[in-house]
């Protein structure tokens, strides 16, 4: 699976942040689901951190990971997108670009963006000085997630977090 890089610091990083939400709302990011959740698709290939559910039939993912050769060769974004709404019994899918070979993980979705409840999502965004690659990915993040609507026809609530990376 791996391109023979480093696995990006910013999703333990992030999981820091989603656990301090946690801490400060009193609620759990995923009340649904209980730690011994696992994904298993016949299918297609994946691993934890490429997907991100709400609980409440919304899925986003980073296409960069799905659709990649390296794990899902000669499948589809279609077929792809099918096989993770049966496998997760949801109704919506988001797709946002992602970065193919920048590290280890093809950018998964939950090292910048991550459900915290449903119809909300948290997105980890550098500040405005960063122009870098992963910078520009999280904005595009942040732009396509702001516009979007969950499952139930409602425009997602999207908690900007500002993390400098240092």
């Amino acid at each position: 699976a791996g391109q023979g890089h480093e696995a990006d610091a910013r999703s333990d990083v992030y999981a820091l942040g989603a656990i301090g939400y946690e801490l400060l709302s009193g609620k759990l990011p995923h009340p649904r689901l209980s730690s011994s959740t696992l994904f298993e698709a016949v299918d297609i290939v994946g691993e934890g951190g490429r997907i991100e559910c709400d609980c409440d039939g919304t899925l986003t993912a980073t296409e960069s990971c799905w659709v990649n050769d390296n794990r899902n060769p000669g499948k589809t974004r279609g077929q792809i997108e099918r096989e993770l709404l049966r496998e997760y019994g949801a109704k919506k899918m988001i797709w946002v670009p992602g970065l193919r070979d920048r590290d280890i993980t093809d950018d998964h979705i939950d090292a910048t963006s991550r459900f915290v409840e449903p119809g909300v999502v948290m997105v980890q965004v550098p500040p405005r000085n960063r122009d870098d690659v992963w910078a520009k990915d999280a904005r595009q993040q942040l732009r396509i997630l702001s516009r979007a609507t969950d499952a139930r026809g409602r425009r997602l609530d999207v908690i900007e977090m500002v993390f400098d990376g240092a």
